[in-house]
């Protein structure tokens, strides 16, 4: 770092006169400098702390009077890393403070922090104010100018003759990165944010489901649905204590589309006591068929309708039980329309599902179906197991499941909303698909980012389930105050930022502001904290915002400073922030060495708070840009290397995803590109997540060598700049390959993988991951695979036979 500084045209030359170490123990080394000028001194409090913050309190002396021309500190990087920069504060709705590094000089005005780096490492400087900046032009306060062989930072301080009869003080920070080793990260903590006070005792019932495209699967002119399905409710229920009596309706399948009030249907219909086919068209149902089964709860039955011939029929057992006249086509139309197959809780597990392209008049019900001329699809539901997301059907299209499990049926395996005739708690879903971490939202208490609960007695038994299920549970804090809080009326206008902002609404009636932890709420919060996880057990913490270092010109509690103007400027409190999140390390750690400090910070990067948090959930900013947008333009690529990774930060990253701009699915062609998980949501995207957990566990991650896709140009070849693929190789015993198109259009990419160079040989196979499908591998080393724009395969190739 170089230290500028002229004074009557000349630059002053500085002589050091002594530097003393001051203390030193386990957390800090200090030190204490000083230099002299003909015209000024300049002396400096150095603190370095164990993670490699280094604080400078400096103060520039003048010997009487001294009109400074110009005063600023100079960054020099090598070139070669400073690929990418990143400044605080970012804005919501983009990602303009992330991303690849200027090739040209750029200014920009006053950035409390800043940050210049490569893929696995970076510097930053940083400081809570421009106190005591006299710069011409606000927008000249930063500076990077690239070179061939040197990028330079460059902070100005004074541009403009200022005469000084009195020292000057600033304080700035500086951090290396990445922060540390992490022997854990994401893949391990496999978080989830399903916290709720009873999970743990709700019958696990999200909208199970199996899903087939009806295109080439259905016949609208003539046709057959059929399937074996277990009764998992009790038909002669009394109808009491319900708003409508459609809520006693049990579903099983419908043909329908989006943007289509078209609906071809097959349901339990109450009022019949029975099954009952309709066709809808807009507001009107030209055909309808009811009947009447004598059915119990736990039965195993087989059930058809039938369409063709002029007549639509309900079969029950193998008999026509219903039937009525109707010539037509079935709407919606199949190009455009899906077939799904529910399979609810309290509804029907589901086996043996046949469609054919004839109206069927018999079935052989003493034993399964089986394909024949007419069958179009023909589902089993065999070879699944707990982690579903396609079918394995002996013919036709795989079916999509969302929520459902494999369970024991008439004739092998069935689909179902439960294992077991017990139903299954989300709780026990959420073991079964690997979770290990529950956030439980701001919830969990009544009162916004409030340090205790009146839930005290379901927290306790909570606790106690998720962890009698190798789960931890973390709860949320923030970064505000709520003004339903007993403290409101005595601290809220020494503890919150100035000018107040925030107002959040939530229930139970209340708005809360956002808090500066400069204050004393930052005793209040980390006192909270302990004595939670003293009384419930818990596991750590999930922050959200908390390691935001606010801008604040609260002057009650130490932020702001007078301008000369007399107005107050901003101050961003980093280094109390700091403190406040050293604080919740230390008593997390020190009571659970496993604890998580789970930190949500969209946008902000600032490494001296959120080093000490176990990960970090980014990408809020995005969510609320409707779908239409090219992802990448919102989201480039340089940005997600930049803030989004994780990797050269020393601080594991998760994607944040509210399914726009971007699906999930969509944002893990990206994201996993860069070794970042997307966190899912039961539902198919948890399922998703799940699958890639236990699969990447098999093969052995930790063991493996990244080879992302910015470095991998000896390994793999694409066809395409749009064709990304990142690897993880474990030599001889093979990779994983993630293999993205990120090109706007459809289309078959082709990567070239150098075999030998990998050390791979011999017979391979392929297991796509989350298809569940294994294929021979060419010996040529190509992966060719048709896909969509921001599609993406995960790919474990291996020598044939290893598992």
């Amino acid at each position: 770092m170089r230290f500028v500084a002229r004074a009557g045209g000349a630059p002053l030359v500085w002589t050091p006169a002594e530097t003393r170490v001051e203390k030193v123990n386990d957390g800090i080394i200090k030190v204490t400098t000083r230099a002299e000028s003909d015209s000024c001194s300049l002396s400096a409090s150095i603190t370095v702390e164990f993670d490699g913050m280094i604080r400078s309190d400096w103060q520039l002396i003048p010997k009487g009077t001294v009109t400074l021309d110009y005063l600023g500190i100079e960054l020099p990087f090598a070139a070669k890393h400073a690929r990418y920069l990143y400044s605080y504060p970012g804005s919501w709705g983009n990602a303009y403070n992330a991303g690849a590094a200027p090739a040209e000089a750029k200014d920009m005005e006053f950035r409390p922090f800043i940050w210049l780096g490569d893929e696995e490492r970076g510097f930053c400087w940083f400081s809570e104010s421009d106190r005591n900046f006299f710069v011409a032009d606000p927008k000249q306060v930063t500076q990077i100018v690239p070179g061939p062989e040197e990028t330079l930072l460059r902070i100005n301080m004074i541009t403009t003759p200022t005469a000084l009869d009195t020292p000057l003080e600033y304080t700035f920070g500086f951090q290396a990165t990445p922060v540390r080793d992490n022997p854990e990260d994401v893949w391990d903590f496999r978080i989830c944010h399903h916290g709720n006070y009873g999970i743990e005792d709700k019958p696990y019932n999200l909208n199970s489901n199996v899903v087939y495209p009806a295109k080439g699967s259905i016949n609208p002119v003539e046709g057959t649905v059929e399937a074996w399905v277990r009764v998992a409710f009790d038909p002669d229920i009394e109808i009491q204590d319900v708003e409508t009596r459609g809520e006693l309706n049990r579903k099983l399948f419908t043909l329908s589309a989006k943007g289509s009030s078209d609906e071809f249907g097959f349901y339990w219909n109450i009022d019949d006591r029975g099954m009952r086919a309709y066709l809808k068209q807009g507001d009107a149902y030209p055909a309808m068929v009811s009947t009447r089964a004598d059915w119990k709860q736990g039965e195993w039955h087989h059930v058809a309708v039938t369409w063709g011939g002029g007549m639509l029929a309900v079969w029950n057992d193998g008999q026509k039980a219903g039937e009525s006249p109707w010539n037509g086509t079935l709407v919606p139309a199949p190009d455009a329309a899906e077939m799904v197959f529910q399979c609810l809780s309290g509804h029907f597990d589901i086996d043996e599902l046949r469609v054919s392209d004839i109206a069927r008049t018999s079935f052989d019900v003493t034993k399964a179906p089986e394909v024949d001329d007419h069958t179009l699809l023909l589902d089993h539901f065999e070879g699944l197991n707990p982690l579903l997301v396609h079918t394995r059907p002996e013919k036709g299209p795989a079916g999509r499941v969302s929520g459902a499990v494999a369970a024991s049926g008439p004739h092998g395996v069935c689909l179902a909303s439960s294992a077991s005739d017990k139903p299954i708690t989300m709780l026990d879903r959420l073991a079964e698909l690997g979770v290990r971490t529950i956030c439980f939202h701001e919830h969990w208490t009544d009162i916004q980012n409030y340090a205790t609960t009146t839930h005290g007695a379901e927290l306790t038994k909570l606790v106690q389930a998720c962890h009698a299920r190798t789960i931890r549970l973390i709860p949320y804090y923030g970064y505000e105050l709520s003004n339903i809080a007993p403290e409101w009326r005595y601290y809220s206008e020494e503890c919150l930022v100035a000018p107040r902002v925030g107002g959040y609404h939530r229930l139970p009636e209340q708005n809360a502001y956002i808090v500066c932890y400069r204050s004393a709420w930052q005793d209040y919060m980390a006192d909270g904290i302990a004595r939670a996880m003293d009384e419930y057990d818990l596991d750590g913490v999930y922050l959200d915002g908390t390691a935001n270092p606010w801008k604040c010109r609260n002057t009650k509690h130490g932020c702001g400073y007078v301008k000369p103007d007399g107005t107050i400027g901003d101050t961003y409190p980093i280094f109390a922030t700091r403190e406040m999140m050293k604080r919740i390390w230390t008593l997390v750690k020190s009571r659970k060495p496993d604890g998580m400090i789970n930190v949500h910070q969209s946008t902000t990067m600032t490494i001296p708070t959120i080093a000490f948090a176990t990960s970090y959930w980014d990408g809020e900013q995005l969510g609320g840009i409707p779908r239409g947008q090219w992802s990448l333009d919102l989201l480039p690529l340089d940005a997600f290397r930049c803030e989004f990774m994780g990797h050269p930060w020393g601080v594991p990253a998760e994607l944040l995803c509210y399914e726009q701009p971007y699906s999930y699915a969509e944002a893990m062609s990206f994201s996993l590109l860069h070794d970042v998980l997307v966190r899912g949501q039961l539902g198919g995207n948890l399922e998703m997540e799940s699958k890639l957990w236990h699969a990447m566990d098999t093969f052995g991650r930790k063991q493996a060598t990244w080879l992302p896709y910015w470095k991998n140009q000896e390994v793999v070849t694409t066809d395409s700049n749009d064709t990304k693929v990142s690897l993880y190789s474990r030599g001889a015993d093979g990779l994983v390959a993630v293999v993205s198109n990120l090109g706007k259009e459809p289309r078959e990419v082709t990567a070239r993988l150098n075999l030998e160079a990998l050390k791979l040989s011999g017979t391979l196979s392929a297991y796509d991951i989350l298809n569940e499908e294994e294929s021979a591998f060419p010996t040529d080393g190509v992966i060719a695979r048709l896909l969509n724009p921001l599609e993406f395969r995960v790919l474990w190739i291996r020598p044939t036979g290893k598992q």
